[in-house]
């Protein structure tokens, strides 16, 4: 109990905030400044500090760097009428003195240690100096890039406001900002390019030797507006062009033509054109995709080919006896074949799915097998390399596609990191939020492009819609340049973004450009007419569809359109239908009419069902493996 009340203690000891109970901010922070002829900023700086707490005194520290310089003047205190007390330079043991703290900070003192702690005192103080060598030489143009709050501070600035003149000799407006609550961390930084009418030069800013080559210490100097027009319009001929010589080629391809109507799909046609092909090439190939409808579609076949029975068991509520519809039933497979007479993907198929040396195998078994065998099971990755080689030789996919070349995309991808990496070590200052945040917006916009690029280059339907949110992406690129002519960004930023928006542009429309043949593209518009026959087949009580096309209809996604048609048209009639009992034990059908599946696959109105219970194999279980800146100005303040 000692111990637990000694670390208690310990605790409140070492909290700063328990232990002093201090706190500060600024209610008020006004700033009067001059640049004079000779380049020299003279400012008056005062502070409205709120103390909490046992402080004792204010501080102000300045950030300078090598080769300014700088002169305190005074530092005052404004009584209860409004008028200046000066504060005296020496030793901190008195109210009212002040001191240096160092090279580059001056302390006061407000409070006696015998005195009572502060409470929400609010004291306002006025500091006067001066700071010359802060201007920076550019050509015929001087930079004043000035940070005049001060961001190393604990407390917030509520209210700030910055009133700024200029000597005639710089044919400059006067200038006058607010900022409403400014956060510890945040300055308040001026940039302003300036033109001198003078006689006599200013002093100007020269870094000393050893400074100069450090990368971070130079100052922005904005592109010339030639330069961002200029790019910006060579930017938008690239994109037109590059648009327009994709379109030239898709049309190339036939990509637009719309596809047969569905008059012209007869079972004769489907016959000829559609069901000479095994229903998972064409499920892959319609969509270029290999996923679970694919693997439904090979057992499918299967079945219907008298190599396999199927059954399926809905799962029931242990103890109570209720049957959860929305748990996926578990599918029963038996093998009526020898394993050894199937081949390729058949085979390996199998092979994963009958885990034992028994003919039956079970949704159940399969996920319990690899669970204790600590191993994985993908059905999906024994069909795919397969299913993508027939199906690239089907539609001649990357044989006739000219000009596809990676060079410019990384050439330009690489140049813009180079250069974008040298601005942020040259332009510290631009480098946040301007940098980080356009290559982000740039990263996302070729993120959104290429993602629609690729799913356009699958698709065979819809492409008008794809094709607008690729264009669309693409022209935020342009978007986000117009907003560059609204800031003073430097020339290498300009291009290195350039570079980076080219590449991004290019690859993602590169990426959507069809990579099949003409008969190719051909091929997948007639497997997409097909789809969409037996989609609209399925919407009328009696489809022109056979049973014996069921694997198609899993290969094309269509699973839940059966389920649909059958609780739509035929409720209640499966048995009339199919031959299967009350577990969904296989047997034929024995009608020529559809029965959506029949008894061969659990009964009618239970394709998405058993679609379901296919796509769980693939969730077997695996095991499990353990600065400076580029400004002037700034520094900071506070208490002590």
């Amino acid at each position: 109990m000692h111990r637990m009340w000694f670390c208690l203690l310990l605790v409140f000891l070492l909290s700063p905030s328990v232990s002093y109970g201090r706190s500060l901010f600024w209610q008020d922070v006004t700033v009067q400044a001059n640049l004079d002829g000779s380049g020299r900023l003279h400012i008056r700086e005062q502070q409205t500090i709120v103390f909490s707490g046992k402080w004792n005194g204010g501080e102000r520290k300045f950030f300078l760097r090598p080769g300014h310089k700088m002169q305190f003047e005074s530092l005052s205190r404004l009584s209860d009428d409004g008028q200046e007390v000066k504060l005296t330079r020496g030793s901190l043991g008195l109210v009212d003195r002040w001191n240096h703290n160092g090279k580059t900070s001056i302390r006061w003192r407000s409070r006696l240690p015998s005195d009572p702690p502060f409470s929400n005192t609010s004291i306002s103080y006025v500091l006067r100096y001066s700071i010359g060598n802060i201007l920076i030489k550019s050509d015929n143009s001087y930079l004043l890039n000035h940070d005049f709050c001060f961001t190393d501070r604990a407390g917030v600035v509520k209210n700030y406001s910055l009133s700024l003149t200029f000597d005639p000799v710089w044919n400059s407006e006067p200038v006058n900002i607010v900022h409403r609550n400014i956060p510890p961390g945040q300055g308040a930084i001026y940039k302003q390019t300036l033109l001198f009418s003078g006689l006599t030069a200013p002093d100007v800013y020269i870094a000393p030797k050893g400074v100069s080559s450090l990368p971070g210490r130079s100052a922005v100097t904005p592109a010339p507006l030639w330069l961002t027009t200029a790019i910006f319009a060579f930017l938008i001929l690239f994109i037109l062009w590059r648009g327009m010589l994709f379109f030239r080629w898709e049309k190339r391809v036939n990509r637009f033509i719309p596809l047969p109507a569905n008059e012209e799909v007869t079972p004769d046609w489907l016959e000829h054109e559609i069901l000479c092909h095994k229903p998972e090439v064409v499920g892959a190939t319609w969509d270029k995709t290999t996923s679970t409808p694919e693997v439904a579609a090979v057992l499918a076949r299967l079945v219907l080919e008298g190599k396999m029975t199927s059954r399926l068991t809905p799962y029931r509520l242990p103890f109570f006896d209720i049957v959860l519809p929305f748990v996926p039933a578990e599918l029963h497979l038996e093998l009526l074949v020898e394993r050894e007479s199937l081949h390729g993907y058949e085979y390996k198929l199998i092979e994963g799915l009958f885990v034992d040396e028994s003919h039956v195998t079970s949704t159940k078994k399969i996920r319990e097998h690899y669970r204790k065998s600590r191993k994985s099971f993908d059905p999906v990755s024994k069909l795919t390399a397969p299913l993508k080689r027939q199906m690239k030789k089907l539609t001649a996919d990357g044989v006739s596609l000219p000009g596809h070349s990676w060079l410019p995309t990384v050439f330009l991808s690489t140049i813009g990191f180079f250069i974008l990496l040298i601005n942020a070590f040259y332009h510290q200052d631009e480098f946040i939020p301007v940098q980080v945040v356009g290559m982000v917006f740039i990263i996302f916009c070729w993120v959104i492009a290429v993602v629609n690029a690729l799913n356009y280059r699958r698709s065979v339907v819809y492409l008008g819609w794809l094709l607008t949110m690729l264009f669309v992406a693409v022209s935020l690129l342009l978007a986000g340049f117009a907003v560059l002519f609204l800031l003073p960004v430097s020339s290498l930023l300009l291009v290195g973004f350039f570079c980076m928006a080219v590449a991004a542009a290019n690859n993602a429309i590169n990426l959507a450009r069809s990579a099949e043949s003409k008969e190719g593209v051909a091929f997948r518009r007639r497997l997409a007419a097909a789809r969409n026959y037996f989609i609209t087949e399925l919407q009328g009580e009696q489809p022109a569809i056979k049973d014996e096309w069921f694997p198609y209809l899993l290969a094309f996604g269509l699973g839940s359109n059966v389920d649909h048609w059958f609780h739509r048209f035929d409720m209640g009639s499966t048995s009339a239908h199919s031959g299967a009992g009350p577990t969904g034990t296989s047997a034929s059908t024995g009608s020529g009419a559809f029965t959506g599946g029949g008894g061969s696959f659990g009964g009618a109105g239970s394709s998405g069902s058993w679609n379901a219970a296919v796509g769980s194999f693939a969730s077997s279980s695996s095991s499990s493996s353990s600065g400076g800146g580029g400004s002037s100005g700034g520094g900071g303040g506070g208490g002590w």
